[in-house]
C-alpha cells in the first residue's frame, strides 16, 4: 500500500512539474522578404547634375560616350542592393536610470537568398523597432509590436528606379496590447484596377498626450499581400480614423468611427476612390453606415465617373496647350472676353469696397478707384460642361452625408453620438449653417465629461470660431482701413513695431509667408527687385514668418536671403496677428501708406510693379534678367526712355 501511495506521488509531482514546464509559448517569430519593384514609367526622376566641360584632349563624342557608360554602371551599383551586407536589428526603447530614452537591441539577424527568418522569446507585448542597415546608409525602419506567440512580416522593398528603397510590414499590422481595448480592420481590395504590388494601407487618427494636447497619430501601417490587409490595434474612446491606401499615383480613402471591441471590414466599390467600410454594430453603424445607402452609393459611382470625364479633358486642355496648336481667331475673341470679363470683375471689386465697407476716417484719402483687383478677385470662369457635372455630382452626395449628419447632430439622445457627427463635419466650417455648429457646442458642454469636454469639444468649437473670425477679419481689412497695429521680433530677437515703420517710410508692404510655402517664395526674386529699385524711395517690405518653429523661419531666410525686415509670428497655430489680418491663405499682402492705412491687398507681384511704377517711376532694375542683363519692356523701336525719372 505504501509503495502504492509513494507511486501515486511521483505521478502527481511529475505532472505538477510537467504543468508548470509547459506554460504559454514565449516565442516569436520573424520573417522578412527582399522585392525588387521594376521602373515605374510614370515617376519622373531629378534632373541630373549638369556635366563637366570635356577635357580638350578628347573628342565630344568620346566624352558624351564615357559619360553615358559610366552613369549606367554606376546607376546598376547603385542599384543592386548587397543584401550580404544587411543586417536587421530589433531594438526596443527603454529608459535609463537617468531618465534619457534609448534604442536596446533586442535581436538581429541576416537575410539568406532573399529571405529573413528570426525566431526569439519575449516575456511580454512589447512595441519595437525593426531596422535594416545597408552598408554607411541610414537605416531604414518601421514599428511593430512583438509578443509571445507573435509573427510579424516585412518587406524590404527596391526600386528599380531614382525611388529610395523602404522597409514596411508585410500584409499584417498588429499593434494592439490589450484585448479590451482592441479594434481590427481587415479587407480584400485586390479589385482595384491598379498596381497594388506595393500599396500600403495606413490607418491615422487622434490621440490625446499626458496634457491632453491632441497627436495626429498613425495606428498601423502595412503592405497589402496579395490584395489584402489586417491592422490591429489599441483605442480608449471611440474616435474618427481616416484608411488610406497608397499605390503609387493612385490613392484611396475611407473613414471609420473606431471603438474597443470592434472589428471593420474594407471594400472598393465600383470605381469610386472611396472605400467602403462596415462594421455592422456600434457608431461606425449608426454615424456612416446609416447614410450610406443606395441613393449614396449610387451618387458616389456618378461623381467617380464625372471625376475620370472631367481628368481626360484636362489632360487633352494640355496636351493641346502643349502641342502650341491652337485656332488664332477663337484665341483672340476668348483674350476680348476675358479682357471684358477682368474689367467688369475690377469694376466690380472696387464697387464691393467703396460701397459695402465704409472708409474709416484716417483714411478717407485712400482713392478706392486705383484698387487694383487681388489674387482672389480674379474675373469668374464658367465652369466646362465636365467641371459643371463633376460638381452637381459632388454636391449631391455632400447633400445626403451632410443631411444625416446634421440631423444627428441635431437630435441625438447620447451628446457623444452628436459629438462625433460634428467631428465627421456636421455644420462644418463651409456649410452654410456653421454658426449652429457652435450652439450644439455649447449644448453638449455640460452634459459632457470634462475631460472629453477639455480635449476634443473646445478646440474644435475653438477652431471654428477662430476661422469665422478670419474670415470675418480678411473680408473687413480692406482699401481704406487702418491696418492693425503689431509688435514682433526679427530674428535676432529685436522687436520691430508696425507703426514706428509705416511712420518713417512712405509705402510698407506687409507680406505673410512661411517656410513651406512654395508660392511665397516663387515671390521673393520679383520682391527683391522691387525692393532693390524703390527701398531708397521710401518703400519698405516687413515680412511675417507663420512657421511654427523659429528654427524653419531662420533656415528659410539664411537660404533665400531676405533683405527686408524679417519679422516671426512663430506659433502652432492661429497666431493673434495672421488673425487679427485674416490670413487664410499665404502669400498674403497689404500695402500699406505712411498712415497705415490700407490701399492695396493681395496684390499679384504684376500688379504691385504697375502700381509702384506710377508712384516712383521706372528703373532699369525692374528689367534685369536672371542672368543680371538688360531687357527692355518697350517696344524695341521706341524711343522712350525706360528708366526716366522717378517722382513720388
Amino acid at each position: 500500500m505504501k509503495k502504492l501511495m509513494g507511486f501515486v506521488g511521483f505521478l502527481l509531482v511529475a505532472a505538477l512539474f510537467a504543468g508548470c514546464s509547459t506554460g504559454p509559448s514565449k516565442q516569436y517569430t520573424i520573417t522578412g522578404e527582399y522585392i525588387s519593384v521594376e521602373p515605374d514609367p510614370a515617376f519622373v526622376a531629378p534632373e541630373p547634375e549638369p556635366a563637366e566641360e570635356a577635357d580638350d584632349e578628347s573628342s565630344s563624342d568620346d566624352q558624351e560616350s564615357v559619360a553615358t557608360e559610366g552613369d549606367a554602371e554606376q546607376a546598376d551599383e547603385e542599384l543592386a542592393m548587397d543584401l550580404s551586407m544587411a543586417k536587421v536589428v530589433v531594438t526596443q526603447e527603454i529608459t535609463t536610470d537617468d531618465g534619457e530614452s534609448e534604442a536596446k537591441e533586442i535581436a538581429s539577424g541576416s537575410f539568406s537568398d532573399g529571405q529573413f527568418v528570426l525566431n526569439g522569446e519575449i516575456e511580454e507585448p512589447t512595441e519595437v523597432e525593426l531596422s535594416v542597415e545597408i552598408g554607411e546608409d541610414d537605416p531604414l525602419t518601421t514599428k511593430a509590436m512583438l509578443g509571445p506567440g507573435a509573427e510579424v512580416s516585412f518587406a524590404l522593398i527596391e526600386y528599380q528606379d531614382a525611388r529610395s528603397p523602404r522597409l514596411s510590414l508585410y500584409g499584417e499590422s498588429r499593434r494592439a496590447m490589450d484585448p479590451g481595448k482592441k479594434y481590427s480592420i481587415s479587407g480584400d481590395l485586390s479589385a482595384i484596377d491598379a498596381d497594388l504590388s506595393t500599396a500600403v494601407v495606413s490607418v491615422s487618427g487622434p490621440t490625446w498626450d499626458e496634457e491632453g494636447k491632441e497627436v495626429y497619430t498613425t495606428f498601423g501601417s502595412t503592405m497589402l499581400r496579395d490584395g489584402k490587409f489586417s491592422i490591429e490595434a489599441d483605442v480608449d474612446e471611440p474616435v474618427v480614423v481616416g484608411i488610406s491606401l497608397n499605390a503609387g499615383s493612385t490613392y484611396y480613402s475611407g473613414q471609420a468611427v473606431v471603438e474597443p471591441k470592434t472589428e471593420f471590414t474594407v471594400s472598393p466599390y465600383g470605381s469610386s476612390t472611396t472605400l467602403l467600410v462596415t462594421s455592422g454594430t456600434g457608431l461606425h453603424a449608426e454615424l456612416i453606415e446609416s447614410w450610406q445607402s443606395a441613393d449614396y452609393l449610387e451618387a458616389m459611382e456618378a461623381y467617380s465617373l464625372a471625376s475620370a470625364a472631367y481628368r481626360a479633358e484636362m489632360d487633352a486642355a494640355r496636351e493641346a496647350a502643349q502641342s502650341g496648336e491652337s485656332d488664332e481667331a477663337n484665341d483672340a475673341e476668348e483674350a476680348v472676353e476675358t479682357s471684358t470679363d477682368e474689367a467688369e470683375a475690377e469694376e466690380a471689386t472696387i464697387l464691393a469696397l467703396a460701397d459695402g465697407i465704409p472708409q474709416v476716417e484716417e483714411c478717407e484719402h485712400v482713392d478706392l478707384s486705383d484698387v487694383k483687383p487681388g489674387i482672389m478677385d480674379g474675373p469668374a470662369i464658367e465652369p466646362s460642361p465636365a467641371r459643371k457635372e463633376l460638381d452637381d455630382r459632388w454636391e449631391t452626395m455632400s447633400k445626403i452625408r451632410d443631411s444625416a449628419l446634421e440631423g444627428i447632430a441635431e437630435s441625438a439622445t447620447d451628446p457623444f453620438v452628436a459629438l462625433i457627427a460634428l467631428e465627421l463635419g456636421a455644420f462644418g466650417y463651409f456649410s452654410d449653417n456653421r454658426d449652429q455648429a457652435i450652439r450644439i457646442y455649447d449644448q453638449l458642454a455640460p452634459k459632457l465629461d470634462e475631460d472629453i469636454v477639455a480635449r476634443r469639444l473646445t478646440p474644435e468649437r475653438e477652431r471654428l470660431v477662430a476661422a469665422i473670425e478670419i474670415e470675418d477679419n480678411d473680408k473687413g481689412l480692406v482699401p481704406g482701413q487702418k491696418a492693425p497695429e503689431f509688435t514682433l521680433p526679427d530674428l535676432s530677437g529685436a522687436d520691430v513695431a508696425l507703426y514706428d515703420v509705416v511712420a518713417d517710410r512712405d509705402l510698407v508692404l506687409v507680406d505673410f509667408w512661411a517656410s513651406w510655402c512654395g508660392p511665397c517664395i516663387a515671390t521673393f526674386p520679383h520682391l527683391k527687385k522691387f525692393y532693390s529699385a524703390f527701398n531708397d524711395d521710401g518703400f519698405e517690405i516687413i515680412a511675417i514668418s507663420i512657421d511654427s518653429t523659429h528654427e524653419a523661419w531662420a533656415d528659410a531666410s539664411e537660404e533665400h536671403e531676405l533683405p527686408w525686415m524679417n519679422l516671426g509670428e512663430i506659433v502652432e497655430s492661429n497666431g493673434e496677428i495672421a488673425n487679427a489680418y485674416g490670413v487664410q491663405f499665404i502669400p498674403k499682402g497689404y500695402l500699406l501708406d505712411t498712415k497705415g492705412c490700407v490701399i492695396q491687398k493681395d496684390l499679384q507681384y504684376e500688379n504691385l510693379q504697375e502700381v509702384l511704377v506710377a508712384r516712383y517711376g521706372d528703373d532699369p532694375l525692374l528689367h534685369e534678367s536672371e542672368d543680371g542683363a538688360e531687357s527692355s519692356p518697350t517696344d524695341p523701336d521706341s524711343d522712350d526712355d525706360v528708366g526716366g525719372e522717378k517722382s513720388i
